[in-house]
C-alpha cells in the first residue's frame, strides 16, 4: 500500500509540475505600432542609430520585440538591439546605459523588399531578464556597423509610418550619428515618424501557483494519512 501511494503521489506531482511549465510565465502582447500601410523607412547603419520609445502597459519581464526591420542583399554586419531607459522622453545617450542588448546575425533578418507588407524580425529578450512596470518609458535602439553609403548599401531598413504621421501616441522615433551626444527627435511635427514594433511581456500567474501549491499539500496530506 505504501509503495502504491508513493508512486501515485509522484505521478500526480509530476503532472502538476508539467502543468506549471505550460501555464506560468505566459507571454502577453503589450505595445504595438502597425506600419503595414506605410512605405517609409529609415536606414540603420554605421551612419545612423535609430530608436523608438514606448510606454510599458503590463508589468512583468520584457520577453520579445517584433521589429519591422529588414536587411539589404549584401548586409553581413549584425544588428544590435538594445533596450534602455529614457530621460525627458528621449533615449539615454550612453550605450553603456542599456538595460540589455542582443546582436542579431544578418542571416536571421529577412531580406528587404519594397512591398506593402513589412517583413518582421522577432528578437528574443528573455535572457536579458529586463523587468518592467506599467508606465515605464523605454527605448528600443538599433545599431549596425553595416555600410550605409550609396551604392554599396550593406545595412538595415526599419519601416516607419509615413512622414508627418505619428501613429504611436506613447512614444516616438529618434536618430543620431553613432556615438553622438544627443538624439534628433522625430516624434512630432511635420517630420514625425514612428517605427514599426510590437513588444511582449512575460507575466507570472500567481493564482495558478497558489492553487497548485494547495493541491500538492492536500495530496501529500492524503498520502501521509493513508500510509499510516
Amino acid at each position: 500500500m505504501s509503495f502504491r501511494w508513493s508512486l501515485s503521489f509522484g505521478i500526480v506531482c509530476s503532472m502538476l509540475l508539467s502543468y506549471v511549465t505550460v501555464t506560468v510565465g505566459g507571454e502577453t502582447s503589450d505595445q504595438l505600432n502597425d506600419v503595414s500601410q506605410a512605405r517609409e523607412g529609415h536606414r540603420v547603419s554605421n551612419k545612423y542609430d535609430v530608436a523608438q520609445t514606448f510606454t510599458v502597459g503590463i508589468a512583468g519581464t520584457l520577453s520579445r520585440v517584433e521589429l519591422a526591420v529588414s536587411r539589404m542583399l549584401d548586409t553581413t554586419a549584425g544588428l544590435r538591439v538594445d533596450i534602455r531607459n529614457t530621460s525627458s522622453g528621449a533615449p539615454l545617450v550612453a550605450d553603456s546605459s542599456a538595460l540589455g542588448a542582443v546582436t542579431v546575425p544578418a542571416t536571421s533578418v529577412p531580406m528587404y523588399y519594397l512591398s506593402d507588407t513589412p517583413v518582421i524580425t522577432s528578437v528574443d529578450l528573455t535572457q536579458l531578464g529586463i523587468r518592467v512596470s506599467a508606465g515605464d518609458v523605454l527605448a528600443i535602439v538599433l545599431h549596425s556597423d553595416g555600410v550605409g553609403d550609396f551604392p554599396d548599401y550593406q545595412d538595415y531598413i526599419w519601416r516607419t509610418s509615413n512622414e508627418g504621421t505619428s501613429t504611436y501616441p506613447f512614444g516616438g522615433m529618434f536618430t543620431r550619428t553613432p556615438g553622438a551626444s544627443s538624439w534628433l527627435n522625430y516624434s512630432s511635427g511635420v517630420i514625425a515618424y514612428d517605427c514599426g514594433f510590437h513588444t511582449f511581456v512575460e507575466t507570472p500567474e500567481p493564482s495558478t501557483l497558489v492553487l497548485l501549491g494547495v493541491g500538492a499539500v492536500g495530496l501529500f496530506g492524503y498520502w501521509w494519512r493513508r500510509r499510516g
